[in-house]
């Protein structure tokens, strides 16, 4: 029996909605964006937060971050909350529907996008951001999940990305991707991927929206970020996040993309799942299966939440330890 969107089980909200109104009126002259600085030379991090309204457990670290009052030893620190007017219309009656006001703001990044007339709030958002993304040596972008799955780094497209991110050593997963085929995530952006560049951008998958886990992950994941830049001493690091684990490699290969929005899957897949066996069913697209290309597939982050033609419902990978 195959599982359609209204089938997928519902998750409690965990962590409640939290209040960064306070954080509106930064030093930097755009709303939510605030700089710390060092007064030593160093390199610029960005860290980023609600790039999707209802992913917010990014906002909970990095309003914890400033609340402790914490700086970089060396360098600059940009924080920053970006789809904050989506995260304003967030209802946990419906807790899914913020994602976005008028488009997902991580398919936006491509100078077409940014720079055409449009009344796009994602895109004007996006273009008050690019002052600070341009500085960027280093950048973090904090989401989370639909469904439970474990944390993953995704490190993009380029080699840079994937050795800070084992340097780093956590989480366990890291995913080697090319993104999506509705628009550019901001780790495809500019520098990040420019091979002249050394510009560095990850983005963490924390777990699920609204869960304690997510936050945890989150928190967990900057202070390894913030420590492999060298710009946070190891006294600054709680006890708890300095040791590494044990990492895996999953290698995207092959993307599923909506031709319908009547998608189902076989199964009620959370991620990271392994189909042994070439060929396998794991979903329909209107009627028509979608096969897993060769055996010892993996699933990466599938799900239904938002599926409509084009969008990616679920990426496969081959896993192989590092």
């Amino acid at each position: 029996m195959f599982i359609t969107k209204t089938a997928l089980p519902s998750y409690p909200i965990e962590v409640g909605h939290p209040d960064i109104s306070h954080l509106k009126n930064g030093n930097t002259g755009v709303d939510y964006v605030h700089r710390l600085t060092s007064g030593a030379p160093g390199p610029v991090i960005l860290l980023n937060a609600l790039m999707h309204g209802n992913e917010y457990s990014g906002a909970v670290v990095l309003s914890n971050l400033l609340k402790k009052g914490l700086k970089p030893t060396c360098g600059t620190w940009i924080l920053s909350f970006s789809n904050v007017a989506a995260f304003q219309t967030f209802d946990p009656k419906d807790p899914d529907k913020s994602r976005f006001l008028d488009m997902d703001m991580n398919r936006v990044w491509t100078e077409e996008k940014l720079s055409a007339k449009s009344d796009i709030r994602e895109v004007k958002r996006a273009r008050n951001l690019i002052p600070f993304i341009k500085e960027a040596d280093f950048f973090l972008d904090l989401h989370s999940m639909h469904e439970a799955c474990e944390p993953m780094m995704v490190t993009g497209t380029t080699q840079r990305a994937y050795e800070f991110a084992k340097r780093m050593g956590y989480p366990r997963v890291l995913m080697r991707d090319e993104g999506h085929a509705d628009g550019k995530r901001l780790i495809d952006y500019g520098d990040f991927v420019n091979p002249e560049k050394a510009a560095i951008g990850l983005l963490i998958e924390a777990g699920h929206h609204w869960s304690v886990k997510s936050v945890e992950n989150s928190e967990h994941t900057l202070y390894r970020f913030l420590a492999t830049t060298g710009t946070l001493s190891n006294h600054s690091i709680p006890p708890q996040y300095q040791e590494k684990v044990s990492q895996v490699e999953v290698s995207v290969s092959n993307r599923c993309v909506a031709q319908t929005q009547d998608v189902q899957f076989a199964q009620n897949w959370l991620g990271m799942e392994v189909i042994k066996e070439k060929e396998t069913i794991i979903a329909s697209d209107s009627g028509e299966p979608v096969k897993t290309p060769f055996s010892n597939c993996v699933l990466v982050m599938p799900s239904l939440r938002h599926v409509m033609p084009g969008v990616t419902f679920v990426r496969l990978g081959t896993l192989k330890e590092i």
